[in-house]
């Protein structure tokens, strides 16, 4: 294996949108092990610090549609489609300012990544890495595109090694593409490091913090157990924080007067979670709940209780119930059920020694943790590879 290796990082969305926000801190965490980094990203990424990478190549990410004219030029062209179509040809005619990279990490959503990080490896004859981190097809897509899939098994064939965020991600890609658990590696999410706010400014005070809108729906069910638990409980306030504004004024007319906060999107959060007495966590209600839930990685790095409503033997269930001390899973998605699990997260009284071992067993999501893993991938590949 070369001295110092070179990867070459292909993500659409690069330090944006949650996916992009992994990448860049698993990117930064890279870094930190030693490696060089060259980033190959699109006009939608937000680079921090372009300064620190090897080499940074921002391609315009172009026209997304006509969608169906894109997907006919690449079945003219025989090439793989993708939701990036213009963005992935760009990525082809990139000139690397140092050198070639050892080996190429696609990183999706989207799976424009895949496509653009195959299309380079073939190009430059070397190893790719491929990224599962959402499942694909979507869950919630009732009959997989034809097309696309067989643009996935084409990608994934090719590949030398494949990463996923958990073990449930790798059995459900499993149901949809071939490929050997031997070339299958989990790579968590990179957390940082934990951080305690000491005692909470506002007992009582519930803080949702992430996306929460109207096509979603997925916080429909805290809001209505809130209500049923301000109704004897006149105490407690439940914030929203960079949620969609309108869905929230929605929402405020479901409990009490005042008991339901707005926050718009804010940079920084940790001054909401210092103030927060519990942090909230809702998981979407989905046949296969295999999402690593990054946001809850931040809240275990506080010390503030969690509550979570989550489909049982999610990830996020089985990492809330390692901590019964602070954390509190709900798998009933009902109202009832909900506030049985706001009484019961209020009446928990975590001490100093209850976060400092939930803060040991995030060991393993640390920068250095992760890019550990690496070495042994790495290794396998470029001992592999002609």
């Amino acid at each position: 294996m070369p001295k110092t290796l070179h990867i070459g990082l292909v993500s659409v969305v690069f330090d944006f949108k949650p996916e992009g926000i992994c990448t860049g801190r698993l990117a930064r965490a890279l870094l930190g092990a030693g490696y060089q980094v060259s980033l190959i990203v699109s006009s939608k990424a937000r680079v921090q610090q372009p300064e620190i990478y090897t080499g940074v190549h921002i391609l315009p990410s172009g026209l997304r549609e006509p969608r169906w004219v894109f997907n006919l030029l690449a079945c003219l062209r025989r090439e793989i489609p993708s939701n990036f179509y213009t963005w992935t040809r760009h990525v082809k005619s990139i000139v690397f300012f140092q050198h070639i990279p050892d080996v190429i990490y696609a990183r999706a959503w989207p799976h424009a990544s895949l496509v653009a990080g195959y299309e380079l490896a073939k190009k430059h004859h070397i190893p790719l890495i491929l990224h599962f981190s959402d499942p694909f097809p979507p869950t919630d897509l009732p009959h997989p595109q034809k097309q696309l899939m067989l643009g996935l098994q084409k990608m994934v064939d090719a590949a030398d090694a494949l990463t996923f965020t958990n073990e449930q991600t790798i059995a459900y890609q499993q149901r949809f593409l071939a490929f050997d658990h031997e070339k299958a590696y989990v790579i968590p999410h990179v957390t940082m490091q934990p951080r305690c706010f000491g005692p909470t400014s506002q007992a009582g005070m519930m803080a949702y913090i992430g996306t929460a809108r109207e096509n979603i729906g997925q916080v429909d069910e805290l809001v209505e157990g809130f209500a049923k638990y301000c109704a004897e409980h006149d105490t407690a306030e439940l914030h929203f924080v960079g949620s969609d504004k309108n869905y929230v004024n929605r929402l405020q007319g479901k409990a009490q007067a005042g008991s339901i906060l707005f926050h718009e999107y804010l940079q920084d959060v940790t001054p909401m979670m210092e103030q927060a007495d519990v942090l909230v966590l809702v998981d979407p209600n989905v046949e296969y709940p295999i999402v690593s839930a990054t946001k809850l990685l931040e809240y275990l790095g506080t010390d503030r209780k969690i509550l979570g409503i989550t489909p049982q033997g999610s990830p996020s269930d089985d990492l809330l119930r390692q901590f019964p001390e602070s954390c509190i899973a709900i798998n009933d998605y009902n109202a009832e059920k909900v506030a049985e699990g706001i009484l019961a997260i209020f009446h928990l009284k975590p001490d100093a020694s209850v976060y400092t071992h939930r803060h040991g067993v995030l060991e393993t999501y640390l920068p250095g943790s992760v890019a550990a893993r690496f070495d042994t991938i790495f290794r396998n590949i470029l001992t592999t590879s002609p």
